[in-house]
């Protein structure tokens, strides 16, 4: 019960440094694509065949069935001050030599609508102390280090 307590805090703010992205891909005759195909993923900023790439991430992506999946920064790390721009940000995408067309315009996703409005660390520690004192846990001052004790005297988190 301990480990969970403490690890709690630490995975509610962990953002994943990767993007996953899926694909159907089919032939010229429609047919699903079964192959392992160069596939190049990139971000730009502006109107759309502007060549001027924030990122840009080549990999070798296996289509089973048509389906192609990759994850965008499994290969580049994805620096997310890509993102830090007032502008339209593109994603396009290169299979093979071809550039699919169009490109698409990053949006806003629910995870990082929250992630912008998400309480302080502070903020969390005060909500999460309150649920505690609610429950019967009191946090005590020892030295420079908080320690959280359960009413029969366990320690169930320390700083």
């Amino acid at each position: 019960m301990t480990a969970l307590l403490c690890s709690a805090p630490a995975l509610a703010y962990e953002v994943p440094e990767e993007m996953h992205f899926q694909a159907f891909l089919t032939d010229a005759a429609g047919d699903p694509v079964d192959d392992t195909l160069e596939v190049t993923l990139r971000f730009y900023e502006g109107d759309p065949g502007n060549n001027v790439f924030l990122y840009e991430e080549s990999q070798d992506a296996d289509v089973a069935e048509g389906v192609l999946a990759a994850g965008v920064g499994s290969e580049e790390p994805l620096d997310l001050e890509v993102f830090d721009t007032t502008k339209t940000i593109w994603f396009q995408i290169e299979i093979a030599g071809d550039v699919l067309e169009p490109a698409y315009p990053i949006r806003s996703v629910p995870y990082a609508t929250w992630a912008a409005n998400a309480p302080s660390v502070d903020e969390f520690r005060d909500a999460f102390e309150e649920h505690l004192r609610r429950r019967r846990v009191a946090p005590t001052e020892r030295s420079s280090r908080k320690t959280l004790h359960r009413a029969d005297g366990a320690v169930l988190l320390r700083e």
